[in-house]
């Protein structure tokens, strides 16, 4: 292409490469970036830590402790789907991921395992999330564990008092990597997990009906203990929220 007066041609930068492995930060800016020229920004965010610095805290995650401290900080495992993995530390945390807008319908897939001892350890998704002074408010889908892994429950979390919703009691391997899908839409909470690298089932293991928190709050994992003595961290290789009636992208 030549300028106006057809003597000099006009040169274009050359338009930047996204590796389509490094799925993580570009959520928010690249649907900023979609808007800004009038399109509609993706309503499916995906993430699988590659793109993050190792041994770092990843710049867009916010923890969120609702009993005590701590902390992020991404690790690398050639083993995983892009290399690296997220890590929650402390007894009691959450961590919401910064390019998910508050929103109350949403459909959440994730992997994620122990690492270490896991009596009566808990780790999951964060949805519907308010983050009050000393406390979250929201609802939790979490794979609770003593020694081997017993059960996977659906949780509210009002005023710092925390109430089942429903569960389904499944020994798993504690060690392994295990898929989970959360899907909040209005007053259904439905849930289903697999050990990864099989297919994710096409069945719900819990479905439930519950009003006892419809508001929209942020999205997040989650990692709790009630035994201080056996605390483990909880990791995370995949993470994909689905909003506005899309589903989360599942693992590759």
């Amino acid at each position: 292409m030549f300028d106006e007066f057809g003597t000099r041609p006009i040169i274009f930068p050359k338009p930047a490469i996204i590796e389509p492995g490094n799925l993580c930060s570009l959520g928010a800016s690249f649907a900023a970036l979609i808007a800004s020229y009038g399109g509609a920004p993706s309503d499916v965010f995906t993430c699988n830590f590659g793109a993050y610095t190792t041994n770092e805290a990843p710049g867009d995650w916010t923890v969120r402790p609702f009993s005590s401290g701590g902390s992020l900080v991404i690790q690398e495992d050639g083993a995983t789907i892009q290399g690296k993995y997220l890590t929650l530390k402390g007894a009691a945390i959450a961590a919401t991921w910064d390019a998910i807008s508050a929103a109350a319908d949403v459909d959440v897939c994730c992997v994620c395992r122990f690492d270490g001892s896991t009596s009566s350890n808990a780790a999951g998704i964060a949805a519907r999330l308010q983050s009050g002074p000393t406390h979250l408010q929201g609802i939790a889908l979490d794979t609770a564990s003593s020694g081997l892994g017993s059960s996977f429950n659906i949780r509210s979390r009002i005023s710092g008092s925390t109430t089942s919703i429903g569960s389904q009691n499944n020994a798993f391997n504690d060690a392994a990597w295990h898929g989970l899908r959360f899907n909040l839409t209005g007053t259904a909470w439905k849930l289903r997990w697999w050990v990864y690298g099989a297919p994710e089932p096409g069945s719900w293991n819990v479905e439930v009906t519950s009003s006892a928190i419809t508001a929209a709050g942020l999205v997040g994992a989650l990692r709790t203990s009630t035994a201080s003595a056996a605390i483990s961290d909880t990791s995370f290789q995949w993470f994909s929220v689905g909003l506005n009636g899309s589903p989360a992208a599942a693992p590759p």
